[in-house]
């Protein structure tokens, strides 16, 4: 594992170029010891901490005229242009599931930068690391 921190930026499909570039860091079997995401970033940290190279830009390109995932259908019925359940419940967890045992395991840390919307201020939400004994 390298000595080197990740900062991943948000921005929804602006995370195509990030995940590029891990997947590039993957390919080559470079393990940062620290991975701090924000929204998008946030989640594209996570596949690369779970080991699963294409799987930010398969979700991506494969959806993105797909209206549950972005468009009229999400907004309607989740009042926002991503629908986030149908990412989270339908093809996070079954079109493209995602590796939480390889992500839970990891010696990586991962570290998601959050909004607490009741005190409007950043909170840094850190993975537990757990290993079996």
């Amino acid at each position: 594992m390298q000595d080197i921190t990740l900062i991943l930026e948000g921005g929804a499909l602006r995370s195509l170029y990030t995940s590029g570039v891990l997947d590039v860091l993957m390919k080559y079997k470079v393990e940062a010891n620290c991975v701090m995401g924000v929204s998008a970033g946030a989640l594209t940290g996570m596949n690369y901490v779970s080991k699963q190279p294409k799987r930010t830009a398969k979700i991506n390109i494969e959806n993105c005229d797909n209206s549950r995932y972005i468009g009229l259908k999400a907004l309607r019925k989740e009042r926002g242009l991503i629908g986030y359940n149908y990412l989270f419940n339908d093809i996070s967890m079954d079109k493209y599931p995602f590796d939480f045992e390889t992500f839970k395991n990891s010696d990586q840390k991962f570290i998601s930068v959050v909004t607490n919307c009741e005190e409007g201020k950043t909170e840094y939400v850190e993975k537990v690391i757990v290993k079996e004994t």
